[in-house]
């Protein structure tokens, strides 16, 4: 812009030098043209043609761009994020994890993009690698892909390589036909304007030369352009501040677009950058030039900021279609004009053609950045990036609609947590409709019958308890049934020496049934009579209802906790051994089993697994060792600490 000023300047002094001395104005006529020479043409060009994009390949995963050399791109998406701006404890922790990620995404010098439509926020990455050789070239760009996934991942940031077509979503580009038109006008007027100053007529041929080697692509709307960055040194929190406010904004626009490119960029350029505010405080110092003194004591604080967190320097490219991102930015010490060019946004996306007249297009300077000049830019500003397919929960603060996706989760294993009265049972009822409409198999072991009409609804079956038991007899056949069983009526009953627990086992391995090992119990186990008198009536074949398919509810209700917690495990484990036979399937949720109150069944077992030092609990070992089979346990609970650390962080997701 100082170049436009500078130019107008030059051109009233042409017009005024005019009646004095007529080479001398035309002298500042030229000189003012020469400025502006390339600003005209591009602008122009743009308007007209458009801007000539490179030629390309696209590959499965990769964009080749055919140049003097080959430069090849890959498009990123990220997937998904562990940690977002909202979630950090407090503003140091943010600033910290912000500074460790753009440092390791920068170093790759990639193209960011920051894209908002109506129904979602997403943020996607442009790594490329240039050279000659085309297969070293592909060498170099799989190394930086890797070490960027390693790097991002230990971040928990998810990367995901999306396919070359993306590029065609990212901005509204259209191509522009070649106008005939326009070059015949311009011609016709260099032809009329022979008897006017040469100026003119070396203007409007030069004109009409470059724009007839033009044709291309434009970007609709208005664009502003980035020209300085000029934040302070100021606090963690005001970091974390300018992240949230452009996040909050980003959310509430339909259509919004920030793209950032940038580079690292030597420690020698500190120096240059000291050695000029040196210089502009010795001026503004020496002539009192107040502007000029308080803007050098300003970037002297920016430095010494940068030296005291330890920044790294970038020379940065920053686009924005939206007002609202600008004006909130410019509050925040990043300095934005209209953006006259749009063929450097473009390289940045597509690549642009290299050509001859490549050398006139004009380019905006890249602005000098540290690092946490980067903060409102970084992965850790969306809210994710919220699955556009999955079962709808409810809307954010943003009005955007959350969904629990299967596809999007590393398992569908679950937990949900909430006070009695919180809607735990209504959001049960809701996942499970929409599962059951996505032929999911339902199982609800309920230990209230609160789901005794549902489960009917959907043309299933509810078994009550002790009228109807399941046929547990396996554990008979079953070594590894038959120690889960001891442990589970160990932990349920608390038979915690060594002389119950031989005695229980010896009972049930000299025995067939549970109405023999009732009668061999010694007084030692007199306790667990009710216990084997429940399990003797057992004729349920589990196998056989996960055979017809039909959701079926076992309906705790009518008897103790503690052999509902035997039970429920030894039913458990009859299901999974189920799948086990049946074996792997790909990507799929075929069955879920729903334990309600789960805290009051299984939290007993919990805890004696972890008193006895157990790296993985029972249920923990069940939860990893289903996935693959898919078969899912769904656990609803009033107190998340009722669970093992390492069984919460085994599932998929926890809603509370």
């Amino acid at each position: 812009m100082n170049r436009i000023v500078l130019a107008i300047i030059l051109a009233f002094l042409s017009a005024f030098t005019l009646p004095f001395n007529y080479y001398a104005s035309l002298a500042f006529a030229l000189l003012s043209y020469l400025l502006v020479f390339k600003i005209v043409y591009t602008v122009l060009a743009e308007k007209y043609y458009g801007v000539p994009l490179a030629e390309m390949e696209y590959a499965k995963q990769k964009i080749i761009e055919k140049t003097e050399s080959y430069r090849v791109s890959v498009w990123l998406k990220v997937a998904n994020t562990t940690r977002t701006v909202e979630d950090f404890l407090t503003a140091k922790d943010f600033v910290k994890a912000t500074q460790d990620v753009m440092e390791e995404l920068m170093r790759y010098s990639p193209t960011i993009v920051i894209k908002k439509t109506k129904s979602s926020l997403d943020y996607y990455i442009k790594i490329s690698e240039e050279g000659k050789d085309i297969q070293q070239v592909f060498r170099n760009l799989l190394t930086k892909l890797r070490a960027l996934n390693r790097a991002m991942f230990r971040e928990g940031i998810e990367l995901k390589v999306l396919e070359p077509s993306i590029t065609s979503k990212i901005i509204g580009l259209e191509k522009i036909k070649r106008n005939r038109k326009v070059v015949g006008f311009l011609g016709v007027i260099s032809l009329m304007l022979i008897i006017a100053p040469p100026l003119l007529i070396l203007l409007a041929l030069l004109t009409a030369l470059v724009l007839a080697h033009r044709g291309g692509y434009d970007v609709k709307g208005n664009w502003w352009f980035c020209s300085t960055i000029d934040v302070g040194d100021i606090s963690d929190r005001d970091f974390r501040a300018v992240a949230e406010k452009v996040l909050n904004s980003l959310m509430s626009l339909n259509n919004a677009t920030i793209i950032i490119s940038g580079s690292p960029e030597a420690l020698k350029h500190v120096t240059k950058l000291e050695r000029k505010v040196t210089l502009s405080y010795t001026l503004g110092t020496m002539f009192d030039w107040l502007m000029t003194t308080r803007k050098a004591v300003f970037e002297s604080d920016r430095l010494e900021r940068r030296k005291r967190r330890n920044e790294k320097i970038y020379s940065v490219l920053i686009f924005t279609d939206s007002e609202k991102i600008k004006v909130d930015l410019e509050g925040a010490g990043y300095a934005f004009t209209r953006l006259l060019s749009k063929t450097q946004l473009l390289d940045k996306i597509y690549g642009v053609k290299k050509t001859k007249l490549s050398k006139l297009f004009f380019k905006h300077r890249e602005t000098v950045a540290f690092t946490l000049d980067l903060a409102p830019f970084s992965p850790l500003l969306g809210r994710r990036f919220l699955p556009s397919v999955g079962i709808p929960l409810g809307e954010d603060e943003y009005g955007q609609v959350v969904r629990l996706s299967p596809k999007e989760l590393p398992n569908f294993h679950g937990i949900i947590v909430g006070g009695s009265g919180a809607g735990k049972s209504l959001f049960l009822r809701h996942l499970m409709l929409n599962l059951f409409l996505n032929n999911v198999l339902i199982t609800i072991i309920d230990l209230h019958s609160e789901y005794e009409d549902f489960i009917r609804a959907l043309g299933g079956v509810v078994y009550k308890t002790p009228k109807v038991v399941p046929d547990l007899s396996y554990v008979f056949r079953d070594k590894k049934a038959l120690r889960l069983f001891v442990k589970t009526v160990s932990a349920a009953y608390g038979l915690y020496s060594r002389a119950e627990k031989t005695a229980l086992i010896e009972v049930m391995k000299n025995s067939r049934s549970f109405s023999e090992a009732k009668r061999k119990l010694p007084k030692l186990l007199s306790e667990l009579e009710p216990l084997f008198e429940v399990l003797e009536k057992g004729k349920l074949g589990i196998e056989q209802l996960l055979e017809k398919k039909v959701p079926f509810e076992l309906s705790l209700l009518e008897i103790d906790e503690e052999i509902a917690t035997v039970i429920t495990m030894l039913t458990l484990y009859r299901i999974v051994r189920y799948y086990q036979r049946k074996g792997r399937v790909r990507s799929t949720v075929r069955h879920i089993v729903v334990i309600d109150e789960g805290h009051e069944i299984l939290s007993v077992l919990e805890e004696a697994d972890t008193v006895s030092l157990k790296k993985e609990t029972t249920l923990t070992k069940l939860v990893k060792a289903t996935r693959k089979w898919g078969l899912f346990f769904l656990i609803a609970s009033q107190n998340i600490e009722s669970f093992s650390k390492t069984l919460t962080q085994e599932v998929g997701y926890i809603i509370a």
